[in-house]
């Protein structure tokens, strides 16, 4: 690959080109393609196929995916590379996720077992509208 600086002079590089796929062959768009240590990059297309510029024949290209595990991968210009990425999976079931932290689900286990009466909730339509940390204290008493 050949191209031009902005003064006109000839900035020889080369073209590093592959495709990322999953475990069971599906191509991935949208896998993040980057040249380890430098902010160069880009995305996958609709085909799990990325064309990248680097300066150097031989570079570490590092892949990461939403729910799969990054991947590090020397690559040769001369060579396609292709890439098959693997499945992150973690257990959740023990865990309440808020959106900005992983609390044991415990304590929400108690709030399962009280009676919806002790809670400010009635079968008969009257609710109590003390905030709900005043309505546990007398769930308490």
């Amino acid at each position: 690959m050949i191209s031009y600086k902005e003064d006109g002079q000839k900035d020889e590089g080369f073209l590093v080109k592959g495709v990322v796929k999953d475990q069971q062959g599906v191509p991935l768009p949208g896998v993040t393609v980057v040249v380890k240590g430098t902010t160069a990059g880009m995305a996958t297309d609709v085909d799990g196929r990325f064309e990248l510029r680097v300066k150097e024949r031989n570079v570490t290209l590092v892949f990461s995916f939403v729910g799969m595990k990054t991947k590090e991968v020397v690559a040769d210009a001369d060579k396609p590379v292709n890439v098959v990425m693997e499945e992150e999976a973690e257990m959740l079931g023990e865990v309440v996720a808020t959106g900005y932290q992983t609390i044991s689900r415990e304590p929400f286990l108690e709030l399962e077992l009280m009676p919806s009466v002790a809670l400010g909730f009635s079968p008969f339509g009257s609710f109590d509208r003390r905030n709900p940390t005043q309505r546990l204290a007398a769930a308490e008493d």
